[in-house]
Order: structure tokens, then sequence, then C-alpha cells
């Protein structure tokens, strides 16, 4: 049988951090090699292209004077050793697989105790025993349960050997887990980023304790970091088009959809308008005009003119309630703190209706965003930068720092400013002739 060697090289072009990825070639003599990626990025002049040197505890010097250089060495060293064990149990023109994982898994000591075996045994052990709490042991199944399905039905291997568990095995199954996948009818939908951390945690208590039952020179989680959580809160920008078909799409005159649809585009309309100073808008706020109230979070005074557009979503609300406030959000009664909690309603309602618009219209909610209240905002700053510049868009929504302007991508709008927003917003919006009908 055809002996295979293994060469550790560094890629020749740097990535868009300017680390270099860290490749291993695969060569049998007189066939085609074969490259296999690690998770191993470095700097370039840290590459030792002559490692020969091997220290005392049996790793070489691949990687000098870089961040963590002994333990990027001793995983290096150790996957190669992976490898040439995985290699000695090749058969004949067999072709490797396409990833470290692949291999290793494929071809590893066939009587090395599987982690799944273990991970199994403890979770019963628990039950027994009683040492853990019933939800810990129905958070730690669930981990099971997935990690199965990724052995057996994503990657099709008979076992998960501890030594197949790597940082490269970790980063694809995270990676599969956290976009989702599915095979055959089996379907693995794709996770939060808290939920992967909580999957991290549960692996990696499960592996710790593997270690020292078992000796295991290597414990790849000493490496891994825990994944970062994902931004849930960031409110998302429409498209001009998804916000021209917001406008159009018609619901019945009244219902808690319509009032959502038409509180989002007025709060557009109002520069931008936070739902807490939304809510409290009465109709003597309206003058000669002009919007004129104090903003609710500075303290700030704000006179904005009004767009024909607003006065017509403003001319739909009249005679809807028998209120002294715009939008009915209040009856005038409420103490300050009854004023907090009711904005917490208004705001978890047209949400929900908001959410079921964007399903109506067919927007796509981008991963770690969500389509709120709080878009209005976003999307006026982010549709109004193609035309205006930030210092006025500051002043527009009332920001204190262009910097807070800018994360979403006048205080007082000065009298000859005014055409210049009424135009502003002629621009961001359709032309009345040129409003598509959507039907429900």
């Amino acid at each position: 049988m055809k002996k295979v060697k293994f060469y550790p090289f560094l890629n020749n072009k740097p990535d868009r951090s300017g680390l270099y990825h860290v490749f291993i070639r695969c060569h049998k003599k007189d066939e085609k090699r074969k490259v296999l990626p690690t998770e191993i990025r470095i700097t370039k002049s840290s590459w030792n292209a002559n490692a020969k040197f091997k220290a005392a505890d049996g790793f070489r010097n691949f990687i000098k004077d870089f961040r963590s250089s002994d333990e990027l060495n001793r995983r290096l060293e150790n996957t190669i050793s992976q490898l040439s064990e995985a290699q000695d149990r090749l058969i004949a023109n067999t072709d490797f697989q396409p990833t470290i994982i692949g291999v290793i898994a494929e071809y590893s000591r066939p009587n090395e105790p599987c982690f799944l075996k273990f991970i199994e045994n403890e979770i019963e052990n628990s039950r027994i025993k009683k040492s853990k709490s019933k939800n810990s042991l129905d958070r730690e199944e669930s981990t099971l349960k997935k990690l199965n399905k990724y052995v057996y039905l994503k990657l099709k291997w008979d076992s998960l050997p501890f030594s197949s568990v790597t940082v490269d095995f970790w980063n694809d199954y995270s990676t599969n887990i956290y976009t989702g996948y599915k095979i055959g009818e089996f379907e693995q939908k794709a996770n939060s980023g808290t939920t992967l951390r909580k999957e991290y945690s549960n692996i990696k208590a499960a592996f710790n304790k593997a270690a020292s039952k078992y000796k295991i020179d290597f414990n790849p989680f000493n490496i891994i970091e825990p994944p970062k959580l994902d931004k849930t809160n960031t409110a998302m920008a429409m498209s001009r088009h998804d916000f021209n078909n917001l406008i159009a799409k018609e619901y019945q005159h009244g219902t808690p959809i319509w009032k959502a649809q038409k509180s989002f585009i007025a709060r557009f309309l109002m520069g931008g308008m936070r739902i807490s100073d939304f809510i409290t808008l009465k109709w003597e706020n309206i003058r000669e005009d002009h919007l004129v109230y104090v903003t609710a979070k500075s303290k700030k005074k704000i006179k904005l003119p009004l767009a024909p557009e607003l006065k017509e979503v403003l001319n739909e609300f009249k005679g809807l309630f028998n209120s002294e406030y715009i939008f009915g959000a209040l009856r005038g009664k409420e103490t300050a703190d009854e004023v907090i909690v009711r904005e917490k309603t208004i705001t978890k309602n047209q949400n929900k209706y908001l959410k079921r618009i964007a399903k109506d219209l067919s927007i796509e909610i981008k991963r770690g965003y969500t389509f709120s209240t709080h878009s209005a905002r976003s999307t006026l700053l982010t549709l109004a930068s193609e035309f205006e510049d930030i210092e006025y868009l500051m002043r527009m929504a009332a920001h204190s720092s262009s910097k807070t302007t800018e994360g979403y991508i006048s205080v007082d709008v000065a009298p000859e400013e005014e055409e210049r927003t009424l135009n502003l917003y002629k621009n961001l919006l359709p032309e009345p002739s040129s409003k598509m009908k959507i039907a429900n």
C-alpha cells in the first residue's frame, strides 16, 4: 500500500483581515495531491516553512512569534498525527474526503470510544442519580439529538470518535446548525446565536469530562471560542420598493393591521418619530401646517412642516377615536408608569401586525434584524441618506450626535430648511398616480 505523506503549508494569498490560512497537503506517490484546509490563520512572517525542530512535548515549530504559537503548533501537530493514523487504514485507491474531519473520522481507530455514546451515558447516569435538573437534562438531550442527526445523517459517519472532535469539526457543525440544512425528509432549522452558544456550552462540558476520564491529550475547546450572540435588536430599514408597496397596500379602515400600517407611515413622515413620542401626540400638537412637540427621550422641542402625505394620514385618523390623542393610544389619565406600560403594549401589538404586513408583501427579514416600529426611523434615515448629508439628517431625527444618525445608516428644522424637508419627502414617496394597489 502506498504511503501517504502530509505537508503543512501556508496559503500564498491573505484573507480580508490580512492573515494567511494554513493548509495540509496530502500526497500519495504517483497520485494527485489533495489539499485539506485548516482553520488556523497567522501572519506570513510567523510561518516557519522549514520546521524540523520538535519540542520536548512533541510538536514542531511550524508557527513562531505569533499569539498562541505553542497552542497552534500543538493543534497542527495533533491534526497531522491523526491524519497519519487514519491513512494507515486506507485501502488501495481510496479517495480522500474533502475535509480533514472526513479523513480522520472515516479512517480513525475503530475501537476508539464514541463521543455520542459517552454523552448519552452521562445523561442517563445523571437521570438515575438525579444529579441535574430536568431542564438541564432536556437541554443536553436536545444537543445530543442535533449531534446525532448531524453525524449520522449529514456526515454519514458510523460513529464520532473523540479524535474526530476537532476545531474543524466544531466549525463545520456550528455553521450547519446556525444556517440550517436538509437531508432527505429531515430538516434542521436554523438556530440563533444564543441557541448555538448553549450548544457550545453543553458539548464543551461533555468533552471536558471525557478528556479527564480518557486522558485525552488535546482538547479543542481550549482553543474554540464561544459563538458570538446575534444582534436581534437591529431595526431593519426597508428598501424603496418595499416601502412603496407598504404605502400602496390596502387594509380595512380602522382594523389593527391598518392602524399599524398607517402609524408606520405617519412616523416615517414625522422625521422617523420614536414610538414613545408617537403615542403621546395630541391634536393640539398640529399648529398651522406644522408638527410641534417635545421629545420624551431628550426633552428637545421639535418643529417639522407637515408634508401633504402626512396630512392625508392624519385626516384618516380624525373621528376614529373620541380622544385628544391623535392615535388613540392614551386616555389622558395615565400615570408616568402606566404610559410606559402602554407604550410597551402598543409596540408589541404593532410589531405583531408589522410581521404580518411583511409576510403579505413578501419582505425578506435579514438574519440579525427585526422589522418593527423602529424600522420607520431606520427606513427614513437610510432612504434619505441618498439625498441629504448627515448633519441635516441628524437635525431632522433629533439626534444629538452625527454618530447616532450614522448608526441608522434638528432638533428644529429651520425655516429655510422647511422646503428642503418637504422636497425630501416628495423624492422619497411615490407619485400618487403610480401607487400600486396590492390585493389582500
